[in-house]
């Protein structure tokens, strides 16, 4: 099945910006159906699951912060 970008950014929660980068470097396939860009729903579950982001968590902010006196 083939979605618009509009479609694959609500669907993804990635930004519009993100996905047409990945299409300008040719990451993300596409296609051209009189005049609208289509992306296949496949390539785009497949591109994701193989560029999944582990966010490390933010480190906690230490018992002393900067400028408390001891």
């Amino acid at each position: 099945m083939y979605i618009s970008i509009r479609r694959a950014v609500e669907e993804s929660s990635v930004s519009q910006a993100t996905l047409n980068r990945w299409i300008e470097r040719g990451d993300l396939a596409v296609v051209k159906v009189g005049g609208r860009i289509l992306i296949d729903t496949a390539d785009l579950r497949a591109f994701l699951d193989a560029h999944k982001e582990t966010r490390r968590p933010k480190p906690l902010p230490s018992a002393e912060e900067p400028g408390d006196a001891a």
